[in-house]
């Protein structure tokens, strides 16, 4: 899967589902007047495209893939004969499910009342658990839209973490050099997300 493939536009219908093993999908909000920013995040804990499965509605948002890496795809109708066979299958979609509706309410949360800084911090490590790696693609002016906060503020975030000895970031790329660090900088809806999938140290 290559870096910004769009998988799905808001409101098309979904024909392929997508499991990512070291890729991250963004699940992208785009606004009227063109702003936009990142309302999900998937990666080796889930699925894109489940509500093709559970709903049969379009997609919900612009599907992109914001770290490019290996993903297993399935078409849509395949899983749904799939889920109709086999109820393990449907338990394990609805588990994940469960535990992506709980991440978002924390989510929402968490753009409202925790400041830009603690954000960045926490979408770093959920990217990093997603995706396997300390180091990958990102540039600010994405990290701002996933942020849903003003470029020069995201700057100004990531100069700090750097400073502190959390991160290395160079043109459109961002290394994690003290995990601990940068966890000491996330609000505590991190380690909250963490526990939705089972993710660990």
């Amino acid at each position: 899967m290559e870096d910004s493939q769009v998988l799905y536009e808001a409101g098309a219908p979904i024909d392929r589902v997508y499991f990512p093993q070291s890729a991250v999908i963004s699940i992208v909000q785009l606004m009227q007047e063109g702003s936009a920013a990142e309302i999900g995040m998937v990666g080796c804990e889930g699925v894109s495209g489940v509500e093709s499965i559970l709903g049969g509605g379009p997609a919900t948002g612009r599907h992109i893939c914001q770290v490019p890496g290996t993903a297993l795809s399935l078409s849509a109708g395949a899983l749904r004969r799939g889920v109709k066979e086999r109820d393990d299958l449907l338990r394990s979609l609805l588990g994940y499910v469960g535990g992506y509706a709980a991440m978002l309410a924390q989510l929402i949360a968490c753009n409202r009342l925790h400041r830009v800084e603690q954000r960045c911090a926490r979408w770093l490590l959920m990217t990093v658990d997603r995706s396997g790696r300390l180091e990958f693609p990102m540039t600010q002016e994405r990290l701002s839209m996933m942020l849903g906060a003003q470029r020069p503020t995201v700057t100004t975030v990531m100069t700090s973490l750097r400073d502190a000895g959390c991160l290395e970031n160079t043109r459109g790329r961002v290394k994690i050099k003290d995990r601990k660090c940068l966890g000491s900088f996330a609000c505590e809806c991190y380690q909250l997300c963490r526990s939705y999938f089972g993710f660990e140290d």
